[in-house]
């Protein structure tokens, strides 16, 4: 089955640094989604070592614990949610993830003691609850990714013609690095200066953004699409796409590879806040320009995505998820 392919141009919107009108709006509103996502990390580490687990000598687990929550669903969901990706309205999808995000992190303002919760001695909750409401929305969060990630490549992939689509991939690569220097960084000095409650404000705002530019994309509805995707099951699209993974030696080895590399990277950055408050002697706050480098390594794998990128074209779009889906593996078990 080919991917269908939507009009991606108007008449007069060709051209430029950003391609077209609708991928600069979705670039723009993703670049400020992303480093938001980079502040959110970096303060759910600061904030569950510095004030939840301060001192505690099971710190280091909880953090753990803040990784593993985000990572159960890319491999519980990853592959099921791009099938899904490919038969809803992508636009749709993406909006109704960032309403969805926006709401998780605004709860969780309430689990930082902002307001004084009725009924709950000091007003706040029990530090078991605090772990499970942060572990919960976490997970809930992650679950919306799964689905947001894919409906936003398949979306590229009919908003941008394929001569300009290197350069969007590229250009996304670039939103990707800028992030990881420039959010780690944001977030502990958020995190230090105005405290949790405001960071998290911030990358509630991020999703706001987000939301406000893929609605404010003029792409057009194809009624059909859904019909035509309908013609194949759900166990057919997700079967011919694991085949078609499996089937590449290029993308397997650079699952394997990644995995690899990452699960010692995901122990690494899982202790990174410790080695540098205990065996550097230095503040907490100086971690988010530790972990600027520490991300670094996520720019390897992404400079392998105009490979996949161009491997894919011939294929269904539940194929290009799975080749997505090895990149995010390997990413969440870095942290």
């Amino acid at each position: 089955m080919l991917p269908e392919r939507e009009t991606p141009l108007e008449p007069g919107k060709k051209g430029g640094f950003f391609i077209n009108r609708n991928f600069a709006l979705l670039w723009g509103g993703q670049g400020v989604s992303v480093i938001g996502d980079y502040i959110f990390q970096t303060m759910l580490v600061l904030w569950t070592t510095t004030v939840i687990a301060k001192g505690q000598s099971w710190a280091p687990l909880v953090v753990s614990g803040v990784l593993l929550a985000g990572s159960v669903p890319t491999f519980l969901l990853g592959p099921v949610a791009g099938v899904f990706a490919d038969r809803w309205e992508k636009r749709l999808i993406m909006m109704s993830m960032d309403i969805l995000r926006a709401v998780l992190i605004i709860l969780l303002i309430l689990v930082t003691g902002v307001v004084p919760l009725p009924f709950l001695a000091g007003g706040r909750l029990p530090i078991l609850w605090q772990l499970g409401a942060l572990y919960g929305i976490i997970f809930l969060t992650s679950i919306c990714d799964q689905f947001f990630h894919p409906a936003n490549m398949a979306l590229i992939g009919h908003i941008v013609e394929e001569p300009d689509q290197a350069r969007a991939s590229g250009l996304n690569e670039m939103t990707g690095n800028l992030a990881i220097v420039v959010g780690p960084a944001l977030g502990a000095l958020l995190f230090f200066s105005v405290g949790i409650q405001w960071a998290l404000l911030f990358d509630a705002l991020s999703f706001a953004i987000s939301f406000l530019a893929i609605r404010a994309m003029r792409v057009p509805r194809f009624a059909q699409q859904g019909r035509l995707v309908l013609q194949h099951s759900f166990l057919h699209e997700f079967l011919e796409g694991l085949r078609f993974y499996v089937s590449n030696r290029v993308l397997v080895t650079i699952l394997v590879t990644g995995v690899i590399v990452l699960l010692g990277a995901g122990a690494f950055n899982a202790l990174n806040i410790f080695f540098v408050t205990q065996n550097l002697h230095a503040s907490a706050s100086v971690y988010g320009v530790h972990a600027d480098q520490c991300h670094g390594h996520a720019t390897t794998v992404a400079r392998h995505t105009p490979e996949v990128y161009r491997a894919r074209h011939s294929r269904a779009l539940t194929c290009d998820e799975c080749c997505l889906h090895a990149f995010r593996c390997a990413s969440w078990l870095s942290g």
